[in-house]
Formats: C-alpha cells, structure tokens, sequence
C-alpha cells in the first residue's frame, strides 16, 4: 500500500463526511423551524387557563364568605389537599 494513496484516501473520506454533517445540520435546522412553527401556532389557537398565576377557587371562596363555620371548612380542606 503506497503512502501517499492513503493519505488521499483518508482525505476524501474526510470531505465527505464534512459534507455529510453539514447535510445533517441542515436537515436538523429545518425539522426544529418547522416544529416550533406548529408549537407557536398550537400556543396561538390554545386558550390560556383561566386560574394562571391565582389561587385556588376554595381559598377565594373562603374570603367571600361570611359565615365564620364555612369559612374554616373551606380553609381546612385547602390545607389536606396541599399536605
């Protein structure tokens, strides 16, 4: 085996792997700008919750009422619940 062919060999498997990677990256950038195209749009047509960043509707409750015995009803089970 000559050196030299070796060499040339070995260089162009380099090359083409080069060209290969950056098949793959492009590909790779293609697939994410396409899924975060379908995640913006699913984030667009999903309505929001109603409760994001609020407390629980017992606690809320519990503030509302006036009657002392439901008020620590409500409020002792918000507490199991988070226990």
């Amino acid at each position: 085996m000559d050196l030299a062919d070796e060499i040339a060999r070995r260089e162009a498997r380099q090359r083409q792997l080069a060209e290969a990677k950056v098949v793959l990256e492009q590909r790779a950038q293609a697939r994410y700008e396409a899924e975060k195209a379908e995640y913006d749009e699913s984030r667009r047509v999903r309505p929001k919750p109603r409760s994001a960043g609020k407390s629980h509707g017992a606690v809320r409750r519990s503030r509302r009422s006036r009657d002392p015995a439901i008020r620590i009803s409500t409020i002792s089970r918000t507490r199991t619940r988070a226990l």
